[in-house]
């Protein structure tokens, strides 16, 4: 993966690369966690996904995503743990830092969640959004197959 930083998020001072979908890093991803994926409706189609950096002394203030309307689950993956602090707290819930956690949880647009500061080391996440699979469209599909 070409680790050159897409953008820094202006709010938090932490790097992203975004995923795109269809991309041969994107399928390679996906082929390593799919696996893992909650099997869920909310879960069903993966709307935009990135690698994010959360450098020494950076943070993620309490907040609800600012996603598309649609989004209606997100999953998180925790990289390392070699850093300290950084904990992810989805409301009122704190994940203690730990490599290969998987975070998932429905409507980030309506769940307040924030990041912890990092007091030494760098935090790396893979974090996923998707998009419900409505019933009528899985109809369609089995009426053409």
């Amino acid at each position: 993966m070409d680790r050159s930083w897409k953008y820094t998020h202006p709010h938090t001072n932490h790097n992203v690369v975004v995923l795109e979908p269809g991309t041969q890093p994107f399928e390679q991803v996906l082929d390593l966690i799919e696996p893992y994926l909650p099997k869920s409706r909310d879960f069903g189609e993966i709307t935009y996904c990135n690698i994010m950096r959360y450098p020494y002394d950076s943070m993620f203030q309490w907040h609800k995503d600012e996603a598309d309307a649609g989004d209606t689950g997100t999953a998180i993956f925790l990289l390392n743990d070699e850093y300290q602090g950084g904990r992810l707290n989805v409301e009122g819930h704190t994940i203690y830092p730990r490599r290969g956690t998987m975070i998932a949880f429905n409507n980030s647009t309506e769940r307040w969640h924030s990041v912890e500061p990092i007091f030494s080391g760098d935090r790396y996440v893979f974090a996923i959004w998707f998009k419900r699979v409505d019933d009528e469209k899985d109809e369609t599909h089995e009426q053409q197959a």
